[in-house]
Parts: structure tokens; sequence; C-alpha cells
């Protein structure tokens, strides 16, 4: 067997005549240990099986060059070229690649555990398996990088390139990855517990069924990233940017989200069971079917946010912006809503009228009475606030009645909108005849009324309580107004109005008539009130 120095002065002789060499003693292990390779000219160089520990290869130029099994083990390639190698099942043990360029290499199930990778070029390389504990890929670029089921526990990857790379069931436990780039990079089922995730950048990134338990990902980009059936328990998310992110049934238990923008995120299904979103936006978001039981919401804005059979037990929701909402079907039990702002929040299916309220407990008090008909023969006769205000949300006609509902709610009234039905909606009658037994009078705006339930405008005077009848100027009254006008009941004369400012205007007229009227009805100084209104307040 030659000595070591005879091996390392036939690979010093060329490549082809190493090359041939090998070929003819295929049971030879070459000796290299300790060789001083610096700028050796190796492309394409058979190294399979080398035994290059603590050799020294800085600047060497090792483009497809076959390293295959070969013991790297504490060598020195700073800098060096190994452009397409194959590095397969290498030990690089605690070996010194800074700069060096990897690109396209094959380095599956190679050892890299302890390396300095600092600044190395991994793009498009194949690290499938690879072991790389404790390495330091800091500004590394693994670009494109195949990383499946590659161990990265406690590695250094601050500021990395991992732009598009692929992570599936990779483990990265406890890596540092502040600051890393991992633009639609694929982490399917990837381990992160605990990892430093500060920063970083997971634009469209995949990260369904990923494991992210106690992981701190304050101020990272998750934009478009998707994260369904994701585990995050007890992760820190703070002023992290979720929008547009995808969260469905993943686990968010006692995760803290303070600040984060969920903007139009989808958590539908989602568990956040005592996690804390104060502070977080949440406009437009899904949180269909989530638990937010014990989660904390103070400050955060759920302005149009989709909260459809969402289960609240002791939410926190105060000082929050809930309005505009979707809360049918919503379980609400010692939810805090102190200082909340709450308006326009719908009851309803998304089928037939549209129904909205200014307060979630009483959402569901609503949706009880109108599914409940034992209940909603007892409280039928019920008044109080509540004011029935209904009319076409179509072809702008609804910005008046949002007019008017805010003005009811400064006067200290719970306004209940509702939209003029299409003509072959049959529940509308008897919704109508029930949120009218609950409300101390009604409101209709008439104009552009293109469809009338006759049946339910006639139905509403026989409750015993004002009909405010609306009409804008310019608008003929509805076919069947005459009708309606005589029963007892209606306000008379009809309310007309130029602009939403001159029908504001006359507002508290209005009401004062109203609640004359109510008065007159509650002490039955009459059975039929064709003109109980005092004549100097009607309204023209």
């Amino acid at each position: 067997m030659l000595a070591s120095h005879d091996h390392i002065d036939i690979l010093k002789s060329g490549v082809r005549d190493w090359n041939k060499w090998r070929e003819e003693n295929i049971t030879v292990t070459p000796d290299l240990r300790g060789a001083d390779l610096h700028g050796a000219c190796l492309e394409r160089a058979d190294l399979t099986r080398a035994n290059l520990h603590g050799a020294i290869l800085e600047g060497a130029h090792l483009m497809d060059a076959n390293l295959l099994g070969a013991n790297l083990w504490k060598a020195y390639f700073r800098k060096a070229d190994l452009t397409r190698a194959n590095l397969e099942r290498a030990d690089l043990h605690g070996a010194y690649l800074g700069g060096a360029n990897l690109e396209g290499a094959n380095l599956k199930a190679a050892i890299l555990a302890g390396a300095n990778l600092k600044g190395a070029n991994f793009r498009g390389a194949d690290l499938h398996g690879a072991y790389l504990e404790r390495a330091d890929l800091t500004r590394a670029n693994l670009h494109g990088a195949i990383l499946e089921g590659a161990h990265l526990m406690d590695a250094t990857l601050l500021g990395a390139n991992f732009w598009k790379a692929y992570f599936r069931k990779a483990d990265l436990t406890r890596a540092n990855l502040e600051g890393a780039d991992l633009h639609e990079a694929y982490l399917g089922r990837a381990n992160l517990e605990v990892a430093n995730l500060k920063g970083a950048n997971f634009r469209g990134a995949d990260l369904h069924g990923a494991y992210l338990e106690r992981a701190d990902l304050t101020r990272a980009n998750l934009h478009g990233a998707i994260l369904e059936g994701a585990h995050l328990m007890d992760a820190t998310l703070l002023g992290a940017n979720f929008w547009k992110a995808s969260f469905r049934k993943a686990d968010l238990t006692r995760a803290n989200l303070e600040g984060a923008d969920l903007h139009e995120a989808n958590l539908a299904g989602a568990n956040l069971a005592g996690a804390n979103l104060d502070g977080a936006d949440l406009t437009g978001a899904s949180l269909e079917g989530a638990n937010l039981g014990k989660a904390s919401f103070r400050r955060a804005d759920l302005t149009r946010a989709n909260l459809t059979g969402a289960l609240l037990i002791k939410t926190d929701l105060s000082e929050a912006i809930v309005t505009n909402c979707i809360i049918y079907g919503v379980s609400a039990w010692e939810v805090n809503l102190d200082k909340a702002t709450q308006k326009g929040l719908i009851i309803t299916s998304g089928k037939g009228s549209i129904i909205t309220v200014d307060d979630l407990e009483v959402a569901q008090f609503i949706h009880l009475i109108l599914h409940n008909i034992k209940l909603r023969n007892v409280i039928n006769t019920m008044t109080g606030k509540a004011v029935l205000l209904f009319g076409r949300f179509a072809d702008g006609r609804k910005e008046v009645l949002e007019s008017i509902a805010q003005w009811l709610r400064n006067n200290d009234h719970l306004p209940i909108m509702m939209d003029l039905p299409a003509p072959n909606d049959g529940n509308f009658t008897e919704t109508v005849k029930t949120l009218a037994g609950l409300c101390k009078y009604v409101i209709a705006d008439l104009t552009e009324a293109k469809f009338v339930p006759q049946e339910s405008l006639f139905a509403i005077p026989n409750i015993a309580m004002p009909f405010i009848p609306l009409l804008q100027n310019g608008y003929a009254p509805w076919s069947m107004w005459k009708d309606l006008a005589s029963r007892p009941y209606v306000l008379k004369p009809i309310v007309s109005y130029d602009t939403i400012d001159d029908l504001l205007g006359k507002m508290t007229t209005v009401i004062d008539e109203a609640d004359y009227l109510c008065t007159a009805i509650a002490d039955r100084e009459s059975t039929h009130y064709p003109s109980v209104l005092k004549p100097e307040a009607s309204v023209s």
C-alpha cells in the first residue's frame, strides 16, 4: 500500500492520472489526511471514500467531483468551488465551508454537524436527510435547496436565504432563523419547536401541519402563508404579519398574537383558546367555527370579521371594534364587551332577509326569539328601546337607513335593520311581525320600494305600536299606501324628506310624535287613532 504522501503526489499529478489510478486500485482507500490542496484543480476528481480528515482545500476547484462517503471531518474548504459535487453521505463534521460554492451539489445524508457554512452557496443543492445539527449557516444561500427530512436542530441560520427551499419534515428544533428569508418555502410538517423566527420572511410559505410550539415569530412576515393544521401552542407572534394567511384548523392555544396583522386571514376552525390577540387587526378575517374561549381581543379590530358558529366563552372583547360582523350561530357566554364598539352585527345565515343588531348578546336573544315559538309568544308584546327599521339595502338606499340607525343609537335607541325582501321570500311577514312585537315602533323607508308585501305592513299596525312611514320627495307613494295610511297607529302625515340631512333634522320631531302616540295607545284613550297627534307637531 502506498504511503499517504504518495497518494498526495498522484493527486497533484493531475485528475486524469488520479482517476486512472483509482480505477486500477478500487480496494484502496486514499489517505489524504491533512493534505494541503490549497487552490488545487480537482474538477471531476474521484475522491469516493477518500480520507481528507483535516485537509486544506481552500479555494480548491472541485466542480463535479465525486466525494461520495468521503471523510472530510474538519476539512478546510474556504471559498472552495464544489459546484455539482457529489458529497452524498460524506462526513463534513466540523468542516469549514465559509464562502464555499456548493450550488447544485448532492449532500444527501451528508454529515455537517457543527460545520461552519457561513455565506456558503447551496443554491439548488440536495441536502435530503443531511445532518446539520449546530451548523452555522449565517447568511448562507439555500435558494431552492432540498432539505427534506434534514436535521437542523440548534443550527444558526441568521439571515440565510431559503427562498423556495423544500423543508418537508425537516427538524429545525431550537434553530435560529432570525431574519431568514423563507419566501415561498415549503415547510409542510416541519418541526420548528422553540425556534427563533424573529423577523423571518415566510411570505407565501407553506407551513401546513408544521410544529411551531413555543416558537418566536415576533414581527415575522407570513403574508399569504399557509398554516393549515399547524401547531402553534404557546407561540410568540407579536406584531407578526399574517395578512391573508390561512390558519384553518390550526392550534393557537395560548399563542401571543398581540398587535398582529390578521387582516383577511382565514382562521376557520382554528383553536385560539386562551390566546392573546390584544390590539390585533382582524378586519375581514374568517373565524368561522373557531374556538375563542378565554381569548383576549382587547382593542382588537374585528370589522367585517366572519364569526359564524364561533365559540366565545369568557372571551374578552373589551374596547374591541366589532362592527359589520357575521355572528350567525355564535355561542357567547360571559363575554366581556366593556367599551366595545358594536354595530351592524348580522345574525342571519345569508338566506332570506339580512337582519342586523348592535349588541352581540342581544343578537343571540333575537335569534332565539325568531326560532322559538313559545318564547316568542311570551315576549311579543314587550317594548323598550328597540326600533325596527327597514327599507331597501340596494341601490344606495342603505345609506339612508344607516344614517337613521346612527341617529337612533345616538339617542339611546337600539335599531334593528332589515332589508325589504325579494318577491319569493315567504318568511318575511312572520319575521317582521316577530321583530315588531319586540320594538317600541317601526320605521319604514318606502322610497323606491319595488316590492312591498302588503300583508306584512298591514299586520304591523295591528300590533299596537306606531308605524312611521318615510318617503323621499320626488318619489310616488307605494300603490297600496292609501289603504295602509288609514290604519290605526300609522303616523300621519307620511314623513317626507329631500336629503339625508333634511330627514335627520326632522327625526326629533318624528320621535316625539311617535312617543306621544305610544302614550295614547298605552293609556287606551281611544280604540282608533286617526288623529291623536298634536296638530302643532305634525311633520310634512
